[in-house]
């Protein structure tokens, strides 16, 4: 199903803002780790995250890039980074 070329602007940006979240998390995520020596998974989890957020934002265009006047056509069933838009404005822990 294509996303209208109307709507782009607002789905780049919340992308975007997803994207800052996943890099504050892995940020958290990989200093827990080196202070504690945990396990990497919750590190390689937010960098799956994060990389399939570029991905889309790749696909779509990063806030600002001129838009298409066609729609612009969705890939795949890509999930929703996990927890993200949970923890938007939230402390990650």
């Amino acid at each position: 199903m294509p996303v209208p070329a109307a709507q782009v602007e607002a789905i780049r940006i919340g992308l975007l803002e997803l994207y800052q979240v996943c890099a504050d998390a892995l940020h958290h995520d990989t200093a827990r780790h080196l202070r504690t020596r945990d396990g990497l998974d919750a590190v390689l989890a937010r960098r799956a995250e994060l990389s399939a957020l570029d991905a889309l934002l790749e696909q779509v265009g990063w806030p600002g890039q001129r838009a298409g006047k066609r729609a612009v056509p969705r890939r795949g069933r890509t999930r929703a980074p996990r927890d993200a838009a949970a923890n938007r404005g939230d402390a990650v822990s």
